[in-house]
């Protein structure tokens, strides 16, 4: 059975990936690379394919700046994320009929 190996980036020196941010790119690449680890987990070699994810949002890994619950699965407890994960808030564009100060309060 080949392995299938991801090579992802290292975090700055010192510091670490925000767990979160880490899952849902392990999520992104996982599903983007499934058919192929399926393919090699059947040809019957002892070897470890490693590959370089080309995932769309693979360069978003941010670094853990606080331990709390990643919004998005708080039954995991207590982790080291990035306030983006804390907060459970995913960056998104502003629609083009947004306009500052139009909204009513």
């Amino acid at each position: 059975m080949t392995a299938l190996v991801y090579d992802l980036p290292l975090p700055p020196d010192g510091e670490e990936w925000c767990s979160g941010c880490v899952m849902l790119l392990r999520g992104k690449v996982d599903k983007e690379y499934h058919s192929q680890a399926v393919e090699l987990a059947k040809d019957g070699r002892d070897e470890v394919k490693l590959i370089r994810p080309k995932v769309p949002g693979a360069g978003r890994l941010r670094v853990a700046v606080v331990s709390a619950p990643f919004a998005l699965a708080p039954e995991l407890g207590l982790m080291r994320v990035c306030w983006t994960c804390a907060a459970g808030m995913a960056p998104v564009a502003q629609s083009s009929l947004a306009r500052p100060g139009l909204a009513r309060g």
